[in-house]
């Protein structure tokens, strides 16, 4: 998708009352650094995805898209560690898909596209065209 297209895009959206969650990894600070050597990047996303599901807002969805990024074994165990984390008292269904095949997960990664120009290419033009719609924390590792 081109540049002007996106922006295109992000401008239309900015007009639709939504509310993104986000939590951002600084890769190059510290402990982060140790932590990303030492782990499987499986278990960095999965602390990540309790962190956000146990917002109480985020709560009251029924399921959540997941982008299919893990083997099919890792899925079940994932599913499993995170509605276990959450005391899934609500059933909340995770479904793992192509992002190909989700116009939520490509939305959401337009989105994390937007954050990435700002904090990494010092480009905020997306950025602030959807910042008042965005909740960012930082990360902080939440297992030993």
């Amino acid at each position: 998708m081109s540049t002007n297209m996106k922006l295109n895009l992000i401008n239309d959206v900015s007009n639709i009352d939504f509310e993104i969650y986000s939590i951002i990894m600084n890769k190059k600070e510290k402990d982060n650094e140790s932590y990303i050597l030492e782990s499987n990047i499986n278990n960095i996303y999965m602390d990540i995805m309790i962190k956000l599901l146990k917002n109480k807002e985020i709560k009251k969805c029924e399921y959540f898209e997941l982008d299919k990024f893990v083997n099919r074994n890792f899925e079940n165990i994932f599913h499993e560690k995170i509605l276990k984390e959450i005391n899934n008292e609500k059933n909340i269904s995770l479904k793992f898909l192509d992002s190909k095949l989700s116009k939520g997960i490509q939305f959401a990664d337009l989105i994390a596209w937007c954050i990435f120009q700002k904090i990494e290419r010092d480009n905020s033009k997306f950025f602030e065209l959807i910042k008042d719609k965005l909740h960012i924390e930082y990360y902080k590792k939440l297992h030993n």
